[in-house]
């Protein structure tokens, strides 16, 4: 019996000497090479038809079969030579694997070597069984070769296949392998061109006609290469001249009318294809109007809503209507703001921002609408190559100066904390009273009443017995009464910086002198409960204070008896914050002199209680918005079009009872023009930023004067992102004023039928930093109010205003502890339109006035934190808010933080443009976030001054710690850092530099995996460490570059939600910003305690543990680079993925837990402790809990003690590791009952 393996041998033996043969023969002469080739390829031909081991031993690598068979296609010149290896090549690439083949095809030459073959067979035979298999194989390998439409071009082979099919259209066997082909052809514009003029158009329409289902497969095909063809604008317009847009559309109504089984959507959606292309010059768009096609396809594609297998008809139906849709200009007088502020005179103009935004194609189309696209439309997405930062002189560390030594002396007022003696803390041993610096910039409001502390009650008690001793006899409207006679009490003071600065209210108490020149104000306890305005029995108008009624009158004019109606009847008390806001909103400067008051920033904010999902789109919820603004179009007599609201021309409205009534004259209000389109549907149209054309984001307004249960649909028509995270979950924030008093419901999310589109208003060129053909974008939301004649609050995010900051510092500064608290407040500078800018100090006092505690209080690092430099992104504020709360609270942990670090604090860098309601310009219309580089002391003071601070520090050698300036970002989930990082940087522009360029400190990783670790809505992966062009005069690369702060960041937290971790499918609340903020000092303290500073102490075990018992296993692991040394530089290894051996530790302990947390907190308390307390236990306090943890999880939870049995456990170095027994030695488990 013969071996198989022989046999196989033998065969692949045979193939490999055919070919060996094949390729000599060409040495013989041509009568005879041409006679032997055609026996050598007749055998080839049988072994590759019959045996699939002949055709892997052609095509395998390092075969010679594919170069043999292209040499023979080159010196043949024998038809029969020629078919033979043709049908080999088509055997090849129509069995198992030709895609590979194809590819190996391809690198060998074998396009350029078909096509010569190509034009050779075309000269000798027009209509040959060559000719078919060659197209055939061109059809197979053209997509292939990226090149394949030039080198048809070079050789000449688009005329021969033209030409091919103008003389074959019904043989079917060539026609369509030729229209195939010449689709490939039509890759290349100018391919496609080229063919238009030799009549490829007109046959092409030629073969177009009414419904016949006998010609569908070439229909079909024709419309594909057609489709192909128009793509040139030159092939487009030559078929709007010769009125084949009115062929098409009659067409395409003829087989839409008999296509009833809906077996030809192919044939329709290509001919749809058709009129799209044609459709992308505006001859095309008018030609198709005046055919009709609006209202052709309006009226197919309703009829084809109901079938999903048609939704590519209705997508490309929706896409050309639109297009087509008459270009309007925005019905505003000017692109400009309506608001104008005049700049100083002789002030530099800066364009720093003047960089047109990245948009979308205004002549370009979406694919589709019912898939989520990427939102690509900025550089903080995805940036290009091209703007990654190249040059070593820019990716260097390089601290230095752009100011002298005696100018940076101005600012050492601001740095008291580094020459105070704190000689008062041994009066205050004493007195048991601490006079708390204020310092010179800023004269400070405190407003007395009931000190919660026992050791100042009595004496604030009889300061103020008006307050304090009454108030439990007092009704309601009388303690409101004496509260508002305390605020009408204060005293105007002038600043002490001069006349520019505004003024600000000061008690008219004692204020005790001070040697050194410096103001000092006890600080005493806000209002709180005891300021409420009603009883719950109290009923009618003469409850109501005077007093009460004069302050809500001043902030809501006519709405005032609406608003003192509301409290009445809900029995509510006004917060204690409410009447700080708005003495406080007195002294806010706006352009535009807002009169109002915005009731969710007077009254408060309650955080929802319920989880806010994010919301899954509707299913053909964009087209149905779609077809009803096309509608207004084609039903002109449905449409209201009513201006309600008008900031351009407010004297010309009059308010109308069948319509809401819009209002945003409010501090952060942003709309500039409200339309009545329908019954219930609204054009909205927002402010661009002040000195600007751009920057329509922001929104803010109110509504009243609604219907309940009816849907609202509200449409915001000039927003100019080519995506929103409105598309994927996002909804804005709603205020109801009425839910709010009587459901005690704050800002929610709010909004049905969702969706962001482009829209037909057009961009001009001015407005787009001179690009042409770009459109306006729609955000369109749906509302059903739940009151009648409520009044509610819309804006794009949660609201946090100017005032609200300064009201929640007096709140914060008047609760402090100043027995633990250094607090300074101070106004850096004021702003160009008159607002003061505070700047924040907060540490620690000092244990005493001893000479070592006062060192170590100086010796303390800076962090250095800043927000809201772009007004419009409210989310920073929140994570500040939080960043706030955390470190003037009365937790252990937060003395902690306070005791590791001097915490230097610019919590608003852009007042002006959050007071004024922009998104992300100042007064002067810059960018503040590209002016660090070179700031002006005339236009951007605040962030001149700013600098000059970290400049300052730098000059003394106390470089910050760390620098964070919070931002939002409109376009990713989750929150997130950018860093700076040279090695990451050159790695990801794949440029080649020495080994000796690639070495730097990897510390500023360490910030960011704690966060990751410990924040739930924290995503590593999202981060990035590259250093773009761009971005060269942002704060994160100037403060890391010129002032040399290695941990240089920018948090961007997302508007929309998160898509990992504990919050994944969860909206962004102001209770998860402000818990990120909180987290963010945890990590501090966690950063400052792996540096492992001796100085740094803990609170104390259970603060720590209370802290950071929400630390939980992040459910994917993120990319890290290797072992960060916080002091040394070294190469950076890539290729790895490393953690520190501690962290590891944390992953596997949480891991382990994860199940018994279910059983009791106390199980995680004491894995947490264990592992985060590691430092501070001796080796008797860690035994000794874990026996307690071996214990409880044992017999209390038998699955968590099977899951931590896989650990042992060992004290080493300070620290308690947990080792896995599979990898390393076992230790003894300490045992429970010992």
């Amino acid at each position: 019996m013969t071996d198989p393996t022989l046999s196989r041998g033998y065969r692949l033996s045979r193939v490999s000497g055919i070919l060996a043969q094949l390729g000599d023969c060409w040495t013989l002469p041509d009568p005879m090479a041409d006679e032997r080739a055609r026996y050598l390829t007749t055998r080839l031909l049988h072994l590759t038809r019959t045996e699939e081991q002949a055709r892997k031993e052609m095509s395998k690598r390092g075969s010679s079969g594919m170069d043999v068979i292209l040499s023979t296609l080159q010196n043949t010149k024998d038809n029969q030579v020629i078919e033979g290896v043709l049908n080999i090549v088509q055997d090849l690439l129509t069995a198992p694997g030709s895609n590979l083949r194809a590819r190996h095809l391809v690198l060998k030459g074998g396009s350029a070597v078909l096509l010569q073959t190509l034009i050779k067979l075309s000269q000798e035979s027009p209509c040959s069984e060559g000719l078919i298999l060659l197209h055939l194989i061109l059809c197979k390998i053209g997509h292939k070769d990226n090149k394949f439409a030039s080198k048809a071009r070079t050789c000449g082979a688009l005329s021969v296949t033209l030409n091919l099919f103008q003389q074959n259209i019904y043989n079917y066997r060539l026609s369509l392998p030729c229209l195939r082909v010449i689709k490939l052809y039509a890759s290349s514009v100018v391919n496609a061109a080229l063919m238009g003029k030799n009549g490829a158009i007109r046959t092409l329409f030629s073969l177009i006609g009414p419904f016949a289902g006998k010609y569908s497969a070439l229909v079909k095909t024709v419309l594909e290469t057609l489709g192909a063809l128009l793509k040139s604008k030159t092939n487009a317009r030559q078929a709007v001249d010769r009125g084949n847009v009115r062929k098409l559309l009659e067409a395409y109504q003829d087989w839409h009318r008999h296509d009833v089984r809906q077996t030809h959507i192919a044939i329709r959606s290509g001919m749809l294809v058709c009129i799209k292309h044609i459709t992308s010059i505006n001859v095309g768009c008018t030609a198709f109007n005046e055919a009709g096609g609006t209202e052709i396809l309006y009226t197919t594609a309703q009829e084809c809503l109901s079938n999903r297998a048609l939704d590519s008809v209705v997508n490309l139906s929706t896409i050309i209507m639109r297009k087509c849709y008459p270009k309007n200009r925005l019905p505003v007088p000017t692109i400009f703001s309506s608001i104008h502020c005049p700049l100083p005179m002789g002030a530099p103009r800066c364009n720093a921002d003047e960089e047109p935004a990245v948009d979308g194609d205004g002549d370009s189309d979406e694919a589709t609408f019912e898939q989520e696209v990427d939102p690509d439309d900025g550089t903080d997405v995805q940036e290009k190559d091209e703007d990654i930062e190249t040059d070593l002189r820019n990716l260097r560390v390089q601290p230095k100066l752009d100011r002298s030594e005696e100018d940076l002396k101005v600012y050492q007022e601001f740095f008291s904390e580094l020459f105070e003696d704190f000689q008062h803390l041994d009066k205050f041993e004493e007195s048991g009273v601490c006079d708390v610096e204020l310092g010179n910039c800023l004269p400070t409001v405190s407003f007395p009443t009931a000190v919660r502390d026992a050791y100042d009650h009595e004496g604030a008690q009889a300061k103020t017995p008006h307050l304090a001793s009454s108030a439990s006899k007092a009704s309601s409207g009388e303690r409101l009464e004496n509260v508002l006679n305390v605020l009408d009490s204060c005293s105007l003071q002038e600043s002490q910086n001069g006349d520019d600065a505004p003024s600000s209210f000061v008690i008219n108490e004692k204020v005790l002198d001070d040697p050194t020149g410096h103001q000092k104000v006890k600080h005493l306890a806000p209002p709180c409960s005891d300021t409420g305005i009603l009883d719950g029995g109290m009923h009618g108008w003469g409850q109501l204070c005077g007093r009460c009624k004069e302050t809500i009158s001043r902030c809501y004019g006519h709405e005032d008896r609406t608003i003192m109606k509301w409290l009445l009847n809900c029995g509510r008390e006004l917060p204690c914050h409410a009447l700080w806001y708005a003495t406080l909103a007195k002294d806010t400067r706006s352009v535009m002199d807002y009169s109002e008051t915005a009731f969710p920033d007077f009254f408060g904010h309650t955080v929802p209680t319920e989880k806010e999902p994010l919301v899954k789109r509707q299913y053909g919820v964009q087209r149905s918005k779609i077809f009803k603004d096309i509608e207004r179009l084609l039903f002109p007599e449905d449409v209201i079009d009513k201006v309600v609201y008008d900031l351009d021309d407010p004297r010309s409205l009059a308010h109308s009872e069948d319509a809401l009534i819009f209002s945003s004259k409010f501090e952060s209000g942003n709309l500039r023009k409200a339309i009545q389109i329908r019954k219930h549907e609204y054009d909205l149209i927002t402010n661009s930023d002040i000195n600007t054309t751009r920057h329509h984001l922001w929104f803010y307004f109110k509504v009243s004067n609604m219907e309940c249960n009816v849907p609202y649909r509200f449409n915001l028509v000039n927003c100019e992102k080519v995506n929103s995270q409105f598309n994927f979950g996002m909804q804005p924030v709603m205020y109801s004023m009425r839910k709010a008093l009587q459901e005690q419901q704050g800002w929610t999310r709010i909004g049905t039928d969702i969706c962001y589109y482009r829209n037909s208003f057009f961009r001009s060129s001015a407005a787009t930093g001179g690009q042409r053909g770009k459109s306006y974008y729609t955000l369109t939301f749906t509302v059903t109010f739940t009151y009648v004649d409520d009044i509610c609050y819309f804006a794009y995010h949660y609201p946090y205003t100017y005032t609200s900051l300064m009201t929640h510092i007096r709140e914060l500064a008047s609760n402090i502890d100043a027995k633990k608290v250094y607090f300074r407040q101070e106004t850096l500078c004021s702003s160009l339109g008159g607002n003061r800018c505070p700047v924040l100090t907060i540490t620690a006092m000092p244990h005493s006035a001893n000479h070592s505690d006062v060192q170590l209080f100086r010796n303390r690092p800076y962090v250095f934190l800043t927000a809201r430099v772009h007004p419009g992104e409210s989310n920073a504020s929140w994570v500040m808010h939080g960043i706030l709360n955390f470190l003037l609270g009365s937790c252990p942990l937060a003395q902690s933080v306070r005791e590791a670090f001097v915490l230097k604090i610019v919590p608003m860098l852009n007042p002006d443009g959050v007071i004024n309601g922009s998104y992300r310009c100042s007064l002067s219309g810059d960018d503040l976030n590209r002016q660090w580089k070179n700031p002006s002391l005339i236009l951007h003071p605040i962030i001149y001054h700013t600098k000059g601070l970290l400049q300052y520090l730098s000059n003394l050698q106390r470089t910050p710690l760390v620098f964070c300036d919070f931002h939002g970002h409109s376009r990713k989930k989750n929150i997130f850092l950018y860093g700076c990082s040279l090695n990451e940087t050159l790695l990801q522009s794949k440029s080649k530099y020495r080994s000796s360029d690639m070495c730097e400190d990897l510390a500023y990783r360490k910030l960011p995996r704690i966060l990751h670790k410990i924040a739930p809505a924290f995503c590593m992966n999202s981060c990035s460490f590259v250093v773009e062009k761009s971005k060269a005069s942002t704060a994160r690369v100037v403060v890391w570059r010129d002032i040399g702060v290695l941990r240089s960041y920018t948090m961007e937290s997302t508007y929309c939600g998160c898509d990992q971790g504990p919050y994944k499918d969860q909206q962004i609340d102001t209770h998860k910003l402000e818990e990120m903020g909180t987290k963010f000092c945890l990590a501090l303290l966690k950063l400052r305690r792996s540096m492992h500073s001796p100085e740094v102490g803990l609170a104390g075990s259970t603060a720590l543990c209370d802290a950071i018992e929400t630390i939980y296993k992040p459910s994917s692991k993120f990319h890290v680079l290797d072992n960060e040394p916080s002091c040394s530089s070294e190469r950076v290894d890539y290729s790895e993925e490393s953690q520190d051996e501690h962290d590891e530790n944390e992953d596997e302990v949480m891991a382990a837990t994860e199940n018994s947390l279910e059983q009791g907190k106390q199980v995680a308390l004491l894995v947490v402790y264990l592992n985060s307390c590691a430092t501070s236990l001796t080796m008797a306090h860690s035994t000794f809990a874990l026996m307690l943890l071996h214990a409880h999880i044992r017999f209390n939870s038998p699955q968590s003690w099977q899951s931590l049995r896989g650990y042992t456990w060992s004290h080493k170095k300070g620290y308690l590791r947990a080792h896995d027994e599979a990898s390393r030695p076992h230790l003894p488990v300490p045992c429970p009952h010992a």
